[in-house]
């Protein structure tokens, strides 16, 4: 359970914790009044908890709860990021729909980026889009220093691999 001094500057000091919920967890009404107050008993700042939003946890339309929640939290401050972002349907619409602060390219489109032309182009497409919409990116799945660099030109704004995030 993230509300358990995850990110208490008692602990550690972590600087940013993203939480990826369910879509029940989503359902939940209450979900955005929990998170203020746990984070709240613990004097930490929104911007130290990120929501992760699978694009797959479908979000149909403006009026779903799910959506509702999500824009609390962002209007609260709390980042919103789209988690593997262009392998859902509706990649572009989410990002105003949900007031994405971060997209997070999916491995699928950065792994083999040095040498794939195909792949450069659709992740240079959607950093340009991001940060067009002064939205952050952070590329996942970076295993290599080819693919590191390759990423890095095209201005992604972040990186992950399995064993570490570079800011």
């Amino acid at each position: 359970d993230w509300s358990s001094d995850v990110c208490s500057s008692d602990l550690f000091a972590v600087p940013h914790v993203a939480v990826n919920y369910s879509a029940a967890q989503l359902a939940d009404i209450l979900l955005a009044d929990r998170i203020k107050w746990a984070l709240e008993q613990r004097d930490l700042p929104a911007d130290c908890l990120a929501l992760e939003v699978v694009e797959t946890v479908a979000i149909e339309t403006d009026d779903a709860l799910a959506v509702r929640i999500i824009r609390n939290l962002a209007e609260a401050g709390f980042a919103i990021e789209l988690d593997d972002f262009g392998t859902g349907h509706a990649s572009i619409a989410n990002i105003q729909r949900l007031r994405a602060s971060r997209i997070k390219i999916d491995r699928s489109f950065v792994s083999g980026i040095d040498q794939r032309q195909d792949l450069s182009v659709m992740a240079d497409a959607m950093v340009r889009m991001a940060t067009a919409l002064g939205v952050s990116t952070i590329a996942e799945g970076v295993e290599t220093a080819e693919e590191r660099a390759k990423v890095t030109a095209l201005g992604c704004t972040s990186l992950r691999s399995e064993e570490h995030t570079s800011e």
